[in-house]
């Protein structure tokens, strides 16, 4: 009880708000003149590198000189990645020297599972059990930068996702957008997860929010809803301009990468999409990025789709474009979607309310196949079988 209380106290600490607030208010703000165009807005989308932080403030000047260049683009939205607070982790006491010597999140946290069982008898730690207990700090620090930057800047920002431990018990990834104010205008938790935040533990939200913006009509989504079409038919059904996509996608840098995910919800969907994405390795995990931004085929000037993308690889990098929201919507009036409404209607919840036709058997022996086909494995009896 006493290492938690303590622990919670140098979180606290470590995290005040007046503090990080105050160090970003001796930043400069200075933008350059800036002429709005009618029906046209710019974007950025930020690479970010993940870092090991030993103060607050080195997250908040992480973030402020990336919103900087892009400010300095002329960039009146700024999308950052999905779990840029993951560097937030080393604040937590005895974390911080664990993940220095042991590299490895996983292996971090174990390591300081053993000294808490060791110590309290209790069982050993998960990702969900830290953020649970820090998520008051990992708030703050947040929403103090991000906050700050938006009204500062006075410019929309979102913020990418951050894991936040909810009232009831649920630690879920939660994106925001900020508006000019500092007002968060959206607090949208992640709906579809990719493996690891599963083995994480992580819950997941149940509705998507599309919102009117000084931008346009906006929407948050993570890596995972780009490889399922059934959000942005949510979204484009809700006549959203802009998906703003924060990733953290886990594996080695491919140049197919961006074109399975979100350029192909654009050209479905005909939104335009600005991604934000981590890229590098830390905590014993390689973020494959890029950032980029995409438009539907008919509006990118080499009709391939693609109106910025970052071109280094483990490195901090802030790309823009230029989105023209009038165009856009002149699009959709003049090439209307020819999807029957009735129909879809109809039979698309069918297939979402009824039972898989398939066991936890079946799909183990799916998988299984799948495994051996992956490894060039021939099917037939087994030592253990012949």
């Amino acid at each position: 009880m006493f290492e938690e209380v303590s622990v919670r106290l140098a979180l606290w600490w470590r995290s005040r708000a007046n503090a990080v607030a105050g160090h970003l208010g001796r930043r400069s703000f200075a933008r350059p003149p800036f002429t709005p165009r009618v029906g046209v807005i710019r974007a950025a989308a930020v690479q970010m590198r993940p870092r090991l932080i030993s103060r607050a403030t080195e997250f908040a000047d992480h973030a402020y000189d990336l919103t900087r260049v892009a400010v300095q683009d002329g960039a009146e939205l700024v999308v950052f990645p999905d779990h840029l607070t993951l560097s937030l982790l080393t604040l937590v006491p005895g974390l911080s020297a664990a993940l220095g010597s042991r590299g490895s999140l996983e292996d971090a946290l174990a390591a300081v599972g053993q000294v808490g069982e060791a110590a309290s008898g209790e069982d050993e730690v998960g990702i969900t059990d830290v953020v649970t207990l820090a998520t008051p700090a990992f708030r703050r620090i947040y929403s103090a930068t991000f906050s700050t930057l938006a009204r500062r800047f006075a410019v929309h920002i979102a913020a990418g996702g951050t894991m936040l431990a909810e009232r009831d018990g649920r630690v879920l990834l939660v994106s925001h957008l900020y508006g000019p104010t500092g007002r968060v205008l959206i607090a949208q938790p992640k709906t579809h997860l990719s493996v690891l935040e599963r083995r994480w533990g992580l819950g997941v939200g149940e509705d998507l929010e599309v919102v009117d913006t000084a931008v346009g009509r906006v929407a948050l989504t993570g890596s995972m809803e780009s490889m399922h079409f059934e959000p942005y038919r949510l979204l484009e059904a809700a006549r959203a301009d802009i998906a703003l996509l924060s990733a953290a996608d886990v594996g080695q840098p491919r140049p197919w990468r961006p074109l399975r995910g979100l350029w192909a919800r654009v050209q479905e969907s005909q939104v335009y999409g600005v991604q934000g994405a981590l890229s590098g390795s830390a905590f014993g995990l390689r973020f494959a990025g890029p950032a980029g931004i995409y438009a539907p085929l008919g509006l990118t000037p080499a009709r391939d789709g693609i109106l910025a993308m970052a071109s280094r690889e483990d490195d901090d990098e802030v790309v823009v474009a230029d989105l023209d929201i009038a165009a856009l919507r002149r699009l959709h009036q003049e090439r209307p979607s020819a999807r029957n409404g009735a129909v879809v209607g109809h039979y698309l919840p069918l297939l979402y309310t009824r039972p898989w036709p398939w066991s936890e058997e079946t799909a183990g022996h799916e998988r299984h196949h799948a495994e051996a086909a992956r490894d060039g494995e021939q099917d037939g009896p087994g030592p253990e079988n012949a």
